[in-house]
């Protein structure tokens, strides 16, 4: 938005009196035309070419205006009382049609410095254009002399008198500038005058063009093109039991059978228990748990079991297959983790209880790859072992074997 700007600026006087003055402007369709008017003897005024009289008093100094739409003629017939005038006529461009021009209250004075009243539109800063002008009685020659200088920021002094012809009291002068500012009020400073005479001063507003707005292209929402997260889950690796390394048979490098890691011991099919063949000592070979390689499960990082090793049966190396009588998962060591001894020493044998983790279910012997026995007893990974409840003879006693056969 810019202010409105003065496209031209026209002189008129008429110097011998009359009641009938006929202002002059620039005939350009569309522009608004202010004209300040000044008469010798104050008087109401008719306007024609339907120009709005803005002051509307009966006075010697008038404000009129109108928006030309190219009937004028280039001149608008001002109606009076018998009396020279003198007018200066703006053809404005860029203004507000729909809002027209606003003028101060009328300030009044004998001086050297005619000095025009503040003005504040209504509608607050905008980029007004402001015009300061004054009327001023007696006689004056019409040389752009007699005023020296316009209000500060105000430009563009113009002047015109009705000349020195008859008697002074017969005589007016006007004078006129304008200034463009974003300024809500102003309060123009004086003109200065070569006589002290009676004046009477304006301040008018003339409000900027209102643009119309423009469509934003981006008013409409666009939509997003950010793809909604995929629906097909991905396969959770712990999502079902994963089957243990061992699922399928393997030999186990450990004569000891593996118990299951939940706290209730799996329960044996036979309370036979399982005779070692071989009557060399042999120790136990370790205290430190050694865990089966087909012992150890899986756990599912969620938590889940995976599938027990002994579900599937692993063969011993004696041959015979040992398996777990149930299908929990197994994950205990082949050895005591408390340190409990696992196996009796050469030739005495061990008798398995009921309770112990697992045993051969045939009841035939299972031969230990090392020699040693097989029916010791193995700890439950959680902690609580299963020993042996009987003792090893002492070393030269006669082996006596029991053999308990249990029938459909």
């Amino acid at each position: 938005m810019a202010s409105p700007t003065v496209a031209q600026r026209t002189e008129y006087a008429l110097t011998s009196a009359g009641t009938t003055s006929t202002a002059t402007f620039t005939q350009t369709t569309g522009d608004l035309v202010v004209i300040f008017v000044a008469t010798a003897v104050s008087t109401a005024i008719t306007l024609g070419d339907s120009f709005v009289n803005l002051t509307n008093a009966t006075s010697n100094f008038h404000i009129i205006y109108k928006i030309l739409d190219g009937t004028e003629g280039g001149n608008v017939a001002i109606t009076h009382s018998s009396s020279k005038s003198a007018c200066i006529a703006y053809n404005i461009q860029g203004y507000s049609s729909g809002t027209p021009p606003v003028f101060s209250t009328v300030a009044t004075g004998t001086s050297i410095s005619p000095n025009p009243g503040s003005l504040t539109p209504v509608g607050g800063s905008k980029d007004y254009l402001w015009l300061a002008a004054f009327y001023q009685a007696g006689e004056e020659a019409d040389d752009d002399t007699w005023c020296n200088f316009a209000p500060t920021n105000f430009v563009t002094l113009t002047q015109k008198t009705t000349g020195t012809t008859g008697l002074a009291t017969v005589n007016c002068q006007v004078a006129s500038a304008n200034y463009a500012s974003t300024a809500s009020t102003i309060d123009p400073t004086v003109f200065d005058t070569d006589q002290s005479l009676a004046w009477r001063a304006y301040t008018v507003a003339v409000y900027p063009s209102i643009s119309s707005p423009s469509a934003s292209p981006s008013g409409s929402p666009s939509a997003s093109p950010s793809a909604s997260p995929s629906a097909s889950p991905s396969a959770s690796p712990s999502g079902s039991p994963s089957a243990s390394p061992s699922a399928s048979p393997s030999a186990s490098p450990s004569a000891s059978p593996s118990a299951s890691p939940s706290a209730s011991p799996s329960t044996s099919p036979s309370e036979s228990p399982s005779e070692s063949p071989s009557e060399s000592p042999s120790a136990s070979p370790s205290e430190s748990p050694s865990a089966s390689p087909s012992a150890s499960a899986s756990a599912s990082p969620s938590g889940s079991p995976s599938a027990s090793p002994s579900a599937s049966p692993s063969e011993s190396p004696s041959g015979s297959p040992s398996a777990s009588p149930s299908g929990s998962p197994s994950a205990s060591p082949s050895e005591s983790p408390s340190g409990s001894p696992s196996g009796s020493p050469s030739g005495s044998p061990s008798q398995s209880p009921s309770a112990s983790p697992s045993a051969s279910p045939s009841g035939s012997p299972s031969t230990s790859p090392s020699g040693s026995p097989s029916g010791s007893p193995s700890a439950s990974s959680s902690g609580s072992p299963s020993a042996s409840p009987s003792a090893s003879p002492s070393e030269g006693a006669p082996l006596i074997v029991y053999l308990f056969m249990r029938t459909a």
